[in-house]
């Protein structure tokens, strides 16, 4: 929460402070989901696949200080619009924490303004495409990084600002997360987290048990401008329900 307001009091753009398009989020060294806003929740399905790629690609070589930034849809994100900023969180020189601050941005180069080209057929049509990358190293500014991605931006004073309002939340996560390892210790917040996630599945499996066995479906309409005929397909939902050969070990 405390990422979250940080966000919407230092954005540049109103898609940050006016829409809240974005997310921000805690996950712990095994890089499971432990806490997140609730602005734009879609935005957090493929969250922990973004931060999975970026540790698996710098496996060893992840730093206290670091700042690693992403918006490849093949690697945990959604569209190009929406940059990851994630930052490791280090205590006691080990790896705890890792936050995340994901958000939409006013443009990301492309054919279109604003990052919607409607004729774009292929991925390098629709904007620039970040792959794992540093924004910060060991706490310095990597601006080639930062050069790279303004120079193919058509707002790039927005794009700026938006980025260092991700970091500043990160950072505002970051001090919030010493303050509990400090406060409480290494093991008690562990201990917590735990809890966190069986209560989680716990409702869950609750959850899932209300809704009587069956096949659910569902039916959405896409405009397009493709010469090709699209395919409908996520047309239909079907829930095998098998709660009841599952073993709930949280109970």
């Amino acid at each position: 929460r405390e990422m979250g307001a940080g966000m919407l009091r230092s954005s540049r753009s109103p898609i940050f402070a006016e829409n809240k398009d974005f997310v921000t989020a805690i996950f712990d060294r095994q890089l499971r989901l432990v806490a997140q806003t609730a602005y734009i929740p879609v935005l957090m399905g493929a969250s922990p696949f973004a931060v999975k790629a970026i540790s698996d690609h710098f496996v060893e070589e992840v730093h206290e200080g670091d700042v690693m930034i992403l918006n490849d849809p093949y690697r945990g994100n959604n569209h190009l619009p929406d940059i990851s900023v994630v930052k490791p969180i280090f205590f006691d020189g080990r790896l705890r924490f890792w936050v995340l601050a994901r958000g939409h941005h006013a443009d990301i180069g492309g054919g279109g303004a604003g990052g919607y080209n409607p004729n774009a057929k292929t991925i390098w049509e629709e904007g620039l495409r970040i792959p794992p990358a540093r924004l910060y190293e060991s706490g310095k500014y990597n601006r080639d990084v930062r050069d790279l991605i303004l120079l193919n931006v058509r707002l790039p004073i927005l794009v700026d600002g938006d980025l260092q309002c991700q970091v500043g939340a990160c950072n505002v996560g970051e001090r919030a997360l010493w303050q509990l390892l400090q406060q409480y210790g290494c093991e008690s917040v562990d201990s917590v987290i735990e809890e966190i996630l069986c209560r989680s599945e716990r409702q869950m499996r609750a959850r899932i048990r209300d809704i009587p066995d069956g096949v659910y479906g569902a039916e959405r309409e896409l405009d397009h401008l493709l010469d090709t005929q699209l395919q409908q397909f996520l047309s239909e939902y079907r829930f095998f329900l098998l709660y009841r050969s599952l073993l709930d070990h949280c109970s």
